[in-house]
């Protein structure tokens, strides 16, 4: 097969040629129909200092996906060839205190995919069947790659109660913008409701959060558009009821 790959320290990749990945007792095999791009993978590219110490090439990059499962392991017990999967970025143990009390998101053995181990920007990646979330075939396939982004909303949505409330929301990148979406499907009949957007640079204002904004036309809805510029606050006056931190 072929992936990208990061091939050396050092800023770039290379898209060659890679042993495909053999499946486990209780791993799945996946050919990989669509990827997401974080951030992270950018810093891996530029090999940004914040990674060096993390990454160790050659390693297979990119860790968002989605693609059909075409073979399982002999001991996986609830997935089948054909299906459609996303792979969980956290390749937890499974086993330490925080994994057996419902927080495997920081379980202490914590691996990464596409930072710690080989990831899947590939044609095919391999993955235990425990991280891997079925998918409803309805669910487009480029939306099923970018689960993990959806899945940091909802988990700082969770956090708050923000159904019925004014919201602020500091970044418009893919997780701010499925914030909003968050906040829009409960609120979108709330006329008196506001939803802050703060932008990091004026330029993004075209290229992020145009659909969910112009999901929010129609049902009374209002943003406050403002942004932040390096080395410099600009904002308009806060209205009534507002509290800036």
């Amino acid at each position: 097969m072929h992936a990208v790959v990061k091939t050396s320290p050092g800023p770039g990749a290379a898209f060659e040629p890679w042993p495909t990945p053999k499946p486990g007792l209780r791993d799945i095999l996946v050919r990989i129909e669509a990827t997401s791009i974080c951030g992270t993978d950018m810093h891996i590219y530029d090999w940004h200092e914040s990674i060096r110490d993390k990454v160790k090439p050659p390693m297979v990059m990119g860790h968002e996906f989605a693609g059909k499962i075409i073979e399982v392991g002999k001991e996986v017990s609830d997935l089948r060839e054909g299906d459609i999967v996303s792979g969980e970025t956290h390749i937890f143990c499974g086993k330490c205190f925080q994994c057996r009390t419902g927080n495997a998101h920081i379980c202490e053995r914590m691996l990464l995919r596409g930072v710690d181990t080989d990831g899947c920007f590939a044609e095919y990646h391999v993955l235990n069947e425990q991280h891997a979330w079925l998918n409803d075939r309805k669910i487009p396939i480029e939306v099923a790659s970018a689960q993990e982004p959806l899945g940091n909303a909802v988990h700082a949505a969770s956090a708050a109660e923000i159904s019925g409330n004014t919201v602020a929301v500091f970044g418009c990148g893919p997780i701010g913008a499925c914030l909003i979406g968050l906040w829009l499907r409960p609120n979108r009949r709330l006329p008196d409701r506001a939803l802050q957007i703060v932008w990091r640079d004026k330029d993004l204002r075209s290229r992020y959060c145009r659909l969910p904004l112009e999901a929010g036309e129609g049902y009374g809805w209002r943003h406050l558009d403002q942004w932040v510029s390096t080395g410099s606050r600009e904002r308009d006056h806060a209205p009534d009821g507002w509290t800036w931190c």
